[in-house]
């Protein structure tokens, strides 16, 4: 059996970090406000949108791209 190398480790995500939402029906940037769990153990994400100002939306931290410091949004 041949086994697959692993696949790359996701950027660790934490409050504060600003994000960019890409894919699907709309694309958003904003910044994490927290970094959460459900039950069933599975990670959840909340980002607060620049656009609409204020809208927090959860999600799954495989949704978003980490901007880097400088990187424009």
């Amino acid at each position: 059996m041949t086994r697959l190398p692993a696949p790359p480790a996701a950027p660790r995500l934490t409050v504060g970090d600003r994000v960019r939402k890409s894919g699907g029906d709309y694309e958003a940037v904003g910044e994490i406000r927290a970094v959460l769990t459900k039950r069933d153990g599975a990670p959840r994400i909340v980002v607060e949108f620049d656009v609409p100002r204020g809208l927090l939306f959860v999600m799954r931290p495989d949704q978003v791209q980490l901007l880097l410091p400088g990187e424009p949004a």
